[in-house]
């Protein structure tokens, strides 16, 4: 687990300077999948996103159906700020609030809260693995949901050879994938904060299997693994020229096979008990 960081800061940057420099090759796969699994489930609904950043997934996706009110919720001022400047907010009357996760516990623990069980759907892309109390976002989505509420959480799987290189180098020289990422979410994880907030998993879906196994995790790595190597191992630069032709013969489709479970992203789909 990486040292506490406060991302507040850390993201008002990145949107002000425009996330597409941070955000890594896979942000519309990702909100594509996650639509495909919403979109049955909105139409008349209440919809919040839980780490809205700059409300992309709302606009870009959500506004393909007809829920009944679509809100974003997001720390970022910056983000926020930018997502309600877009011209498609106004247009189809989507909320975006600063509003973060301290706040939101501080106000449903004293009673303030005016939107205890009032959303249908709660979706929140890519937050968890960010979190210093992964069991916020848990503990937010069950109060906010009604009885019988969806949760859909998506978050990055490791569960492939992506997450075995990077928990064996966490474990051996302390790299770290990402200056953000507070945790590698495991099934067993979530499983755990399942259980302890009330809510059954009717599916887990993984994607994005060729950045869990094949070519674009070497795309992803030549950039990743220097920065997390350096000033940790001697002789880098040759060491990862050996290393990337290794994991050129690994990735080779017949070495090992894609399954269901070892996409470089996941979706949990949960219902609220």
């Amino acid at each position: 687990m990486n040292e506490l960081v406060d991302l507040e800061p850390v993201y008002d940057e990145i949107y002000r300077n425009g996330k597409e420099v941070f955000y890594e090759f896979s942000r519309e796969l990702i909100y594509s999948y996650v639509y495909k699994v919403v979109k049955n489930h909105i139409n008349g609904k209440k919809i919040l996103d839980l780490g809205c950043g700059t409300g992309d997934f709302l606009r870009k996706y959500v506004t393909l159906e007809e829920p009944s009110e679509m809100v974003g919720y997001d720390m970022s001022e910056e983000g926020i700020k930018i997502a309600n400047n877009d011209p498609i907010t106004k247009e189809k009357n989507i909320r975006f609030n600063k509003n973060n996760f301290d706040d939101i516990i501080y106000e449903l623990d004293n009673n303030l809260c005016m939107e205890k069980g009032y959303y249908d759907v709660i979706i929140s892309i890519g937050v968890i693995e960010h979190l210093d109390n992964p069991n916020d976002l848990f503990l937010i989505a069950k109060k906010l949901l009604k009885p019988d509420g969806l949760f859909i959480l998506e978050c990055p799987n490791f569960l492939n050879l992506r997450g075995l290189i990077w928990k064996t180098l966490e474990i051996f020289v302390g790299a770290e994938m990402s200056k953000t990422d507070k945790f590698m979410m495991l099934p067993d994880k979530m499983f755990s904060l399942m259980n302890i907030n009330d809510f059954k998993c009717e599916h887990i879906l993984t994607f994005d299997q060729d950045r869990g196994m094949k070519e674009r995790m070497i795309e992803d790595y030549k950039e990743r693994l220097k920065l997390a190597l350096e000033g940790k191992v001697d002789n880098l630069n040759n060491k990862l020229k050996n290393y990337f032709e290794f994991l050129s013969f690994l990735t080779d489709g017949r070495i090992f096979a894609d399954t269901s479970a070892n996409g470089a992203e996941a979706i949990y789909v949960m219902r609220k008990m």
